[in-house]
């Protein structure tokens, strides 16, 4: 959690927007994926 976090802080203070949005998206994804799995 404290990880997506510090990526969103990452996202708007970074100029490479398209690239930060992947970061973020794919960190989410991760964490989700461990929810499920349990």
């Amino acid at each position: 959690m404290l990880l997506i976090l510090w990526n969103i802080k990452f996202f708007f203070e970074s100029n490479c927007f398209e690239e930060s949005i992947s970061i973020i998206s794919l960190q989410i994804r991760e964490s989700f994926s461990k929810i499920l799995v349990g």
